[in-house]
């Protein structure tokens, strides 16, 4: 009995550590397409799935999917790995929250880009 409550101890840790990298993935992909479609009028109709909203839909949609795929990746990796530090994990959350924050920060992209 005591055994099985360790292991499951083990594994909860799992969960949370992959939605902080899927959180961390799609924020910063979200952050990622706002640059390139700076960058390069060419992507903005890609970026584009409907067209009231404009490429804004695209970077979202394609952000959180790619965050979703991520922590599906992350937590098939994780589930059975032992004493996770999730602190680290959190740590990896607040750069990527800071980086996709400059980057969806249209200043920031000028300047990037050298249109400043």
């Amino acid at each position: 009995m005591k055994m099985k409550k360790i292991k499951e101890e083990t594994k909860s840790a799992a969960k949370p550590a992959a939605a902080l990298i899927g959180g961390a993935v799609a924020i910063f992909f979200v952050g990622f397409f706002q640059l390139l479609a700076e960058a390069s009028s060419n992507i903005k109709p890609f970026l584009t799935v409907h067209s009231g909203i404009g490429p804004l839909s695209g970077k979202v949609l394609y952000g959180y999917a790619l965050g979703l795929v991520a922590y599906f990746v992350a937590y098939h990796l994780l589930k059975n790995k032992k004493n996770i530090d999730i602190s680290r994990y959190f740590y990896f959350f607040v750069i990527a929250l800071v980086i996709a924050s400059l980057l969806v920060f249209v200043p920031f992209t000028n300047l990037l880009l050298g249109k400043a």
